[in-house]
């Protein structure tokens, strides 16, 4: 297939580096957010926001307050696709977005050194959030070899501590 294409589009489709490491939901939230999506209390709240300004300047609005906003039936520039859209709002449910960077870098080292989980599994704690020590035997792989009952009991509070 590639060597159908010609050599410019090789190196404008190139892999720079490939499989660099996985990313925590909280990662992506961040991603996304500076790709220039807004949760639903953001939007409403830039929009009061853009209202009052236009509004500042003793001019009527041309724009009734409830008339929609259309949407662009084609993709913009550097516009979010449909696909960010619908993963940014699945991570405004998820626990990604409550998420502090420090104590996810807090956790992931903890776990990852002190219990010797791998940080993929790690991850997965960090991305579900487990609440009793059942979920922990579910996401980390032969949990019952690997880790005491007390261990387990100590990552679920670590886990309700730092996430």
């Amino acid at each position: 297939m590639y060597d159908t294409l010609p050599p410019s589009t090789h190196r404008m489709w190139s892999v720079v580096t490939p499989n660099a490491g996985l990313i925590t939901e909280h990662e992506l939230f961040g991603l996304l957010r500076q790709r220039g999506l807004r949760t639903p209390e953001e939007a409403a709240a830039a929009g009061l926001a853009a209202e009052g300004a236009e509004r500042s300047d003793g001019r009527e609005s041309s724009r009734e307050a409830s008339e929609p906003v259309a949407e662009a039936l084609y993709p913009q520039l550097n516009a979010p696709f449909r696909v960010e859209r619908a993963v940014f709002e699945r991570l405004c449910r998820s626990p990604a977005a409550q998420q502090d960077t420090e104590k996810l870098t807090k956790f992931v080292s903890m776990v990852t050194d002190t219990l010797d989980l791998t940080r993929a599994e790690a991850l997965q704690l960090a991305a579900l959030k487990p609440r009793c020590g059942l979920e922990v035997h579910m996401l980390v792989e032969l949990c019952h070899q690997r880790l005491t009952e007390r261990e387990v009991e100590d990552l679920v509070e670590l886990c309700q501590e730092l996430l």
